[in-house]
């Protein structure tokens, strides 16, 4: 959500950056929100190196190849979609959302989020990594809790990556 007026850029929280780590050669989470001027940590769980990065116009970097070591946070000062890749490994894909306001988040596996906003007047702005067009921004009135019920055309899921494949010959 998006509060009407322009907010400010949110600051990163004493709890520090948010992590989005490579384990099992995905991205983990594959879908993050953050603040607009948050920052996220990119943890390698695995045993093989990765070599993260994102050509995104909303942030542009490079962690070159790592494995064992986290490398520095990544600040995320403008808002937008940006995507993750792995130079590695051309099937690991992650999404993080940069918002320009304090109040955002994923929903849970049913789709259905909880966010707690004071009352007032918002831009509802809904993403999904999948969606055949992008909807435009609603606005809605919060004078209390309120439940909203949306849908999004997606496209169906790509089809698996087969990883670790082995091959052997039958005696």
């Amino acid at each position: 959500l998006d509060a009407a007026a322009a907010a400010p850029a949110a600051a990163p929280t004493a709890a520090g950056p948010a992590t989005m780590a490579q384990q099992n050669q995905e991205f983990t989470p594959g879908v993050l929100t953050v603040s607009r001027g948050g920052a996220v940590s990119f943890p390698n769980l695995d045993a093989v190196q990765h070599h993260v990065y994102s050509f995104s116009a909303a942030r542009t970097f490079e962690l070159p190849l790592y494995k064992g070591e986290t490398p520095p946070p990544v600040a995320f000062d403008q808002a937008g979609v940006v995507t993750l890749g792995c130079n590695i490994h051309d099937h690991m894909r992650g999404f993080i959302v940069v918002a320009d306001s304090p109040f955002h988040g994923v929903t849970d596996d049913a789709g259905r989020i909880e966010l707690d906003v004071p009352a007032g007047e918002y831009q509802l702005v809904l993403w999904h990594a999948r969606q055949r067009e992008t909807p435009a921004a609603e606005s809605i009135a919060v004078s209390g809790p309120l439940t909203l019920d949306r849908r999004l055309d997606v496209r169906p899921p790509p089809k698996p990556v087969v990883k670790g494949l082995k091959a052997w010959v039958a005696e």
